[in-house]
Parts: C-alpha cells; sequence; structure tokens
C-alpha cells in the first residue's frame, strides 16, 4: 500500500506525495473543482520493464469523456516532470495515475493541483 501525504499553501495550491514499492494506482479525486498542475516522479534505479506510466481525466459524466493526457514507456527511466496548462477540473472529475511496476522498484510521485473557486 502506497503512503500518501497532503499539503496545502495560501494560494490554494495542494501537493499531493505519495510512495511505494509496488504498482502505482492513485487516484486524485479533491472533490472541488480544481486545475491540475503537474506531476513528478522519480524511481531509485532505473526500469527494465517496458510497463507504461498513464496518466487518465476520469470523467465524472460517463467513461465515454475519459482521456488520456499523458503516457510513457517507462524503460530506463528514472525521473519525469509534467506540467499541464489550464487542466481544469470539476468536483467529480478525477485523475488516475497507473504504472504497473513490474521490476518493483521503489518510486515516488508528487502531484498538485490548485482550488479553484
Amino acid at each position: 500500500m502506497a503512503q500518501i501525504e497532503w499539503n496545502e499553501n495560501a494560494q490554494k495550491e495542494v501537493t499531493v506525495r505519495t510512495k511505494g514499492t509496488t504498482a502505482v494506482a492513485f487516484t486524485l479525486s479533491p472533490n472541488t473543482p480544481y486545475q491540475l498542475m503537474d506531476f513528478r516522479f522519480h524511481t531509485t534505479a532505473s526500469i527494465t520493464a517496458s510497463d507504461s506510466m498513464t496518466v487518465t481525466i476520469d470523467h465524472a459524466t460517463s467513461a465515454s469523456y475519459d482521456t488520456l493526457i499523458y503516457t510513457k514507456n517507462m524503460v530506463s527511466v528514472t525521473d519525469i516532470y509534467r506540467s499541464f496548462d489550464r487542466m481544469r477540473q470539476t468536483s467529480k472529475d478525477e485523475v488516475d495515475f497507473a504504472w504497473a511496476n513490474s521490476d518493483s522498484k521503489s518510486w515516488g510521485m508528487e502531484v498538485k493541483y490548485r482550488k479553484v473557486i
């Protein structure tokens, strides 16, 4: 089970930190309108398995509107930084982060979003 930590600053920016050694299966669901800002990902060693990291908007209305917004084959990857411009979501939309981690590498991830009022 991954560990999760939440921090919010005065500008309504929230940083979610999670880490683990098993698969990434993290869902961001702030339950407030928000803007996805970025995510950072790090593994302790280069990856050899050909698994892909995916980030998908899970649209609240219907799966017909779900959208893959990022994908990366993880072979030889140790670090990812990806920012998102104008990725506003409703209070019911979720963002799903997934990676199989077939190599069982230790990893850490930060996801930042801003509450929109």
